[in-house]
């Protein structure tokens, strides 16, 4: 998912994030929710991607969220 974020391709990026977050939504994968707020947040989608943030620094509250 990350790289497709960086390619900037945003939707394959969210599929393949939310992929992801269905196969294994545990702590340990709190950096795809993280990198989903980001495809969010490029995609201009402000609420949802605040949203992903919140959810993964509830899974990790080691993880450094962008705001």
């Amino acid at each position: 998912g990350i790289s497709l974020l960086q390619l900037k391709k945003f939707d394959d990026a969210e599929k393949c994030l939310l992929k992801s977050i269905e196969l294994d939504s545990s702590p340990k994968n709190a950096s795809s929710f993280f990198n989903l707020g980001l495809v969010y947040e490029k995609k201009g989608d402000k609420s949802q991607a605040d949203a992903m943030y919140k959810k993964a620094e509830e899974l990790d509250p080691e993880l450094k969220t962008a705001e």
